[in-house]
């Protein structure tokens, strides 16, 4: 049975809490209480009868009861459909949040003291850090979002500056919550300003004033067939989350590059075509993971030599998540291709252990010549 798009990405947040809530509930103590709220949390269940399957949601509860944990979950739907399913399964399971514009204040206030998970994944246009998301970044208590975030939104956003540029500035101003957005606007190439302009929505985020999320990167979110929809923005206070979040996007988005039919459809904008006698072959799984072996080579080569200096294995991998892999990469290809840049001597391993580990400490840059004895 094929999966709707809906239903693909209610088991990848599905996926995500399961690898996010063993981390987080032993850290809490016993008086606090875990927060989740799903801003388009779905549906019920996906499907009919014995092929019927739960919704996001619908796991969370049961991860957090295999857990023994002490969780609200907050469900919102603006599907009217759905409105009625969760409003009856909110009985006992669920908070219901009503489908009304949502105020990011509201929730702050709603959240009191308690420790949350956001997940801001639905289409709700562009979400300003300014009177809304500066509150959620400001909370003392743990606080960790999954928000997306839509190129093609900004680009309409930047493209109404023209007819109406007064109220546009101002929407811009709050998105970014601040203004130097009009000098990347000003000086970046037209094939690169939304890229530039996201990496600057990222970077308020975790410099915002008062900001507690010290970690903050991007994961690109694609169709069955490879097609982009728009980016997954992570932020967090913690980084010992990142790699099993990194790790369960992979199985969605990271397995695309290794998936000749995937690649073949993305080349050609989504459109399958009839493959003629005389085109070339597909690409095998061996070649494409050969092509991303390559890729992540390059990127460490290009670290290597911009920034060459003491790193340990940790920040190393966090510094490429950072820089578009998130998602994209697993720690395995990351060792493979430190290993490969270890044999052409970009990458020094310090200390007497072979072992990769976070703290192991590397010196990227060519290694300094021996003077001659």
């Amino acid at each position: 049975m094929l999966q709707s798009q809906a239903q693909r990405w209610s088991e990848r947040k599905a996926s995500l809490v399961q690898s996010y809530l063993p981390l987080v509930v032993p850290s809490l103590s016993p008086h606090q209480q875990l927060v989740i709220f799903d801003g388009e949390v779905g549906a019920v269940h996906y499907g009919n009868g014995r092929l019927a399957t739960a919704g996001a949601a619908i796991h969370y509860q049961q991860l957090a009861s295999k857990l023994k944990a002490a969780v609200q979950i907050i469900v919102r739907t603006t599907n009217p459909g759905q409105q009625v399913e969760w409003q009856q399964a909110s009985e006992q399971q669920f908070t219901y949040w009503p489908p009304d514009q949502l105020n990011l204040n509201q929730l702050t206030n709603h959240l009191a003291a308690n420790p949350a998970l956001i997940l801001l994944d639905g289409d709700f246009g562009l979400i300003p850090i300014s009177n809304g998301l500066d509150q959620l970044a400001r909370r003392l208590a743990r606080t960790d979002l999954l928000l997306r975030f839509d190129q093609a939104a900004l680009a309409e956003l930047l493209a109404q500056r023209e007819q109406q540029p007064t109220q546009t500035e101002r929407q811009l101003d709050q998105l970014f919550a601040s203004r130097n957005w009009r000098t990347i606007v000003n000086e970046s190439p037209s094939e690169t300003v939304l890229a530039a302009l996201q990496t600057f929505y990222l970077q308020q985020l975790g410099e915002l004033k008062g900001s507690r999320w010290r970690w903050v990167a991007a994961c690109a979110i694609h169709t069955t067939w490879g097609q982009k929809l728009y980016d997954l923005l992570i932020a967090t206070s913690d980084r010992s989350l990142v790699l099993p979040l990194n790790q369960a996007l992979y199985q969605f988005e990271g397995a695309l590059f290794e998936n000749p039919e995937a690649q073949a459809l993305l080349n050609n904008a989504g459109n399958p075509q009839q493959i003629g006698l005389f085109d070339p072959a597909l690409p095998s799984k061996s070649q494409l993971r050969r092509q991303q072996h390559e890729q992540i080579v390059a990127a460490l080569r290009n670290l290597a030599l911009q920034q060459p200096r003491l790193w340990s294995y940790g920040d190393l991998f966090d510094t490429l998540l950072r820089q578009g892999w998130l998602g994209k990469i697993t720690e395995a290809q990351f060792q493979k291709a430190c290993n490969d840049l270890l044999g052409q001597k970009l990458i020094t391993r310090l200390g007497p252990s072979s072992q990769w580990q976070a703290t192991t400490l590397l010196r990227l840059g060519q290694a300094p010549n021996k003077p001659d004895s």
